[in-house]
């Protein structure tokens, strides 16, 4: 699987309070798909069309005042995927890894950032074993992916496991959309992506969770609370799938919210990547 990654390695890039904020590489690990340039040191470009994994992992200076918030971007507009955390206090890091399935066309380009509040100006890789990676890797041609996502936002009750439903399909090249998810074509190993936000608002339980036929194989992201928490999930899921099973997302509230739409869209994705 053909890929590039960036680093931003034990050379911390400072984050100004309450302004989303570009991480800058300071050095590339390896580029077999000709996607970071020195001149756009923040973007990984697209070479060739086709299915990709983009991936960010992130870390941010202890500080336990306000909202914490990771994205991934493309062509500086489109959100792709987003992280939340609630800010832990020192000695504590906040991080965030967090990855998605896309299919760009070529000359797309991706950015990973970060949304901070502490009110003073945070570093990333606050401490030297840990460092700011931004990834992008091309599955193999003839792979099978498809992604889902909402336009409306969909209330979310408090204390029952919601199933989430969909509005456009981003892409589908292999037949996958089916019913409130996406099924497995043909027998294999896939990998699912899921992901959702809702707005800033009082600490309560809160999951994302992406179910394999009524329960046979599930991932859960339960983001840490506090009350300046801002909720955003990233989920991602391994699993090995016969023919015909269907992948599809639940979400939980400990009281009634709505999913946000306006900066990231709900989706589901998934692909095929081994027998």
């Amino acid at each position: 699987m053909p890929g590039a990654r960036t680093s931003a390695l034990l050379i911390p890039q400072l984050i100004p309070s309450a302004i989303w904020t570009d991480i800058i590489a300071t050095a590339v690990r390896y580029d077999a798909i000709g996607a970071w340039a020195a001149g756009a040191p923040s973007r990984l470009t697209v070479a060739q069309a086709g299915l990709h994994v983009v991936a960010a992992d992130l870390t941010l200076a202890s500080n336990a005042g306000g909202v914490r918030l990771a994205r991934i971007l493309s062509n500086n507009t489109r959100y792709e995927a987003t992280a939340g955390q609630a800010p832990p206090a020192a000695p504590g890091e906040t991080s965030w890894a967090m990855s998605t399935l896309v299919n760009p066309a070529i000359a797309d380009w991706y950015t990973t950032g970060i949304y901070q509040t502490a009110g003073v100006a945070l570093n990333t890789g606050g401490a030297a074993e840990y460092g700011t990676d931004f990834s992008l890797a091309r599955l193999p041609a003839g792979s099978v992916g498809a992604r889902r996502e909402q336009t409306v936002g969909q209330a979310i009750p408090a204390g029952v496991w919601t199933t989430l439903t969909w509005g456009p399909t981003v892409f589908d090249t292999g037949g996958m959309v089916s019913g409130t998810g996406l099924i497995a074509p043909n027998d294999g190993t896939y990998v699912m992506w899921a992901g959702a936000t809702v707005a800033t608002s009082a600490a309560n339980l809160q999951g994302l969770a992406i179910v394999v036929d009524g329960g046979s194989g599930a991932a859960y992201s339960m983001p840490a609370q506090s009350a300046s928490s801002a909720p955003a999930w990233s989920v991602t899921h391994v699993q090995p799938l016969l023919a015909g099973q269907l992948a599809y997302v639940q979400a939980y509230q400990a009281a009634a919210r709505t999913l946000d739409v306006a900066s990231l869209r709900p989706y589901l994705a998934m692909a095929r990547v081994g027998p």
